[in-house]
């Protein structure tokens, strides 16, 4: 689910901290019962799954009275807000496969059949389905396709109310969307695109060059990029006559493509002044001017943001070509993290590996048996 965990072994539980005790727990947490239960007084949050009464009486405030009994379904009102209980519903405690579990039945706000229940004036939460009983011991349950919405049924149940206890989890999923369609990321044949190495501050990042046609244009690294840690090139064009017309380009010589293969260009720019003016990138051969692929335009907003563009290159060239950034609007332009990354075309993606939470498998596809 993507929380870190800690084993507890005693230490003074903190306010930012939840406890999470599960079936065999009580056993363990028993020789510091006063403790947990002081800390629960204080306002501490904890989470029992598949708790019966016998275990997590000794470490509770108020006792509570839970009854073997199977359980199949409930059917309760959604909670609100500010509820612990809060975004889950009699969905995520659906089983598919009916088994004897640990009902509350007294000593707590008892919500459905008692398959969820909260302690009156206490965080303390219990959930009497877990998702590690639905999966077994090493997932062979899961792999039961009768049971698999079960399984991320509970897991999205544990998630919700660990969330609402203010647990933090990181998830793949975000970085994931972002991978381009190539799979894993591959190392940009742009040398030095974040900037970072220099020879000496405040010069020119290595590997790049600056030129103008515009007088008093300027190019400067700023160490505030889009991100803390994260530098960025400023570049100043000054106001061009009305009959001069003017430009300034950051450029870099000798980088890498090969006929056919597919690159996802990436960087990130904002810009003062610029209006409406279109940027222009294209990586052109020194030998006779043509671009190795098609010209590619985008318009920076005042703000930091992320631009992506997918070209294929139309030669071989392992030197002699030029990278370059140029427009001819007076204004700031502001550019960081750039990337040149080869990857797959992008008629060949890679979703199975990049787009889900999970594996897919035959059994997900709906064509298969309603033919979609």
């Amino acid at each position: 689910m993507g929380f870190r965990l800690e084993t507890y072994a005693g230490r003074p539980l903190t306010p930012d901290q939840v406890l999470v005790v599960g079936s065999g727990g009580g056993a363990a947490l028993a020789p510091h019962a006063s403790e947990v239960s002081r800390w629960i007084d204080a306002g501490g949050h904890l989470l029992a799954l598949e708790l019966d009464a016998r275990e997590a009486n000794p470490s509770l405030p108020t006792a509570i009275r839970t009854v073997n009994q199977e359980h199949i379904a409930a059917c309760f009102e959604p909670a609100g807000p500010g509820s612990l209980l809060a975004g889950i519903g009699p969905a995520d405690v659906h089983n598919r496969a009916p088994r004897e579990l640990p009902l509350v039945t007294a000593g707590a706000r008892i919500v459905g059949n008692g398959v969820l229940a909260q302690m009156e004036n206490a965080n303390v939460v219990f959930c009497q389905i877990a998702p590690a009983s639905v999966s077994g011991a090493q997932g062979a349950l899961l792999e039961q396709h009768n049971l698999r919405r079960t399984y991320r049924r509970t897991s999205f149940l544990a998630t919700r109310l660990l969330a609402n206890m203010g647990a933090g989890a990181a998830t793949p999923l975000l970085s994931r969307f972002a991978m381009p369609v190539g799979g894993a990321a591959r190392q940009s044949v742009l040398r030095n695109g974040d900037f970072r190495r220099t020879a000496a501050a405040p010069a020119m990042p290595d590997q790049w060059i600056f030129s103008a046609a515009a007088q008093q244009a300027a190019c400067a690294l700023e160490a505030a990029g889009p991100a803390n840690d994260l530098p960025g090139l400023r570049i100043t064009c000054p106001e061009i006559h009305e009959k001069n017309r003017g430009s300034v380009m950051l450029a870099q010589h000798d980088v890498p493509v090969k006929a056919g293969q597919w690159y996802r260009i990436a960087l990130r720019a904002k810009a003062s002044g610029l209006g409406r003016a279109r940027v222009t990138l294209a990586l052109q051969n020194m030998a006779n001017w043509q671009s190795l692929f098609e010209y590619q335009n985008f318009v920076p907003s005042e703000a930091w943001s992320e631009h992506v563009f997918l070209v294929q290159a139309n030669a071989t060239l392992p030197s002699g070509t030029r990278f370059q950034i140029w427009h001819g609007t007076p204004g700031t332009l502001w550019l960081a993290d750039m990337r040149m990354v080869p990857c797959d075309p992008p008629s060949e993606g890679r979703w199975t590996t990049g787009l889900y939470a999970d594996q897919p498998q035959e059994w997900d596809d709906p064509y298969r048996f309603f033919r979609w």
